[in-house]
């Protein structure tokens, strides 16, 4: 059986974490007066490919990147 099995070609897994901010994003919604309503939300930007989200996951998923590293500093 294991002659018969299919190879598979594996990458390492790279390692990354993700660098937090905070800022304010707009939602789509204007008050009473018309003014733009804006959210304070937690940025996130992978180390690997500077992808930004506002998800804060296990993985980047532009990248592939393991978001288990501690911090550099």
């Amino acid at each position: 059986y294991i002659n018969d099995a299919p190879t598979v070609e594996a990458e390492p897994v790279r390692h990354g974490h993700w660098n937090a901010w905070k800022g304010w994003h707009f939602v789509k919604k204007y008050d009473d007066n018309g003014d733009p309503i804006y959210k304070e939300h937690t940025f996130y930007l992978c180390s690997e490919c500077n992808r930004r989200t506002i998800i804060k996951s296990a993985y980047c998923s532009a990248c592939g990147c393991r978001m288990d590293d501690e911090l550099p500093y």
